[in-house]
């Protein structure tokens, strides 16, 4: 799955690249579309996933006034978490490059739950390029 964003004037700093805590909040909205996917409403939901895990990598300066390209990938899906890898790309240019660990979460006993078959079919699709978002 691809989300485009174009970076905001807030998202930049002193030295007029794109700062590093804007990369975290690009990576997070073009995640939004598997949450959807898994959740139709995002608040009322007694389980959700929850990161745990995070790793960025910065291989390219972002700017301002040029679109962000994010790609979303579903790498594994274990018994109660998935893992996810994220690229961001100005034009030809790979500029960040994250991975994300979510956990199935029980947000009322506040403890992992398994991945039952349903939320895996559905991970799975999104991940094959199926899911109609």
């Amino acid at each position: 799955m691809e989300t485009t964003i174009l970076p905001q004037f807030s998202d930049s700093d002193a030295l007029g690249h794109i700062n590093y805590l804007a990369a975290n909040r690009w990576f997070e909205e073009a995640r939004s579309p598997l949450y959807r996917l898994l959740f139709p409403t995002f608040f009322g939901n007694e389980r959700f996933l929850v990161l745990v895990h995070m790793e960025l990598d910065f291989s390219n300066e972002t700017f301002l006034d040029q679109a962000v390209t994010i790609r979303t990938e579903v790498l594994d899906v274990g018994r109660t978490s998935l893992t996810i890898r994220q690229t961001a790309r100005q034009g030809e240019r790979l500029c960040i490059t994250g991975k994300f660990v979510l956990v199935h979460f029980d947000l009322v006993a506040r403890t992992s739950l398994p991945i039952d078959d349903e939320l895996r079919r559905k991970i799975l699709s999104f991940s094959n390029g199926e899911a109609i978002l």
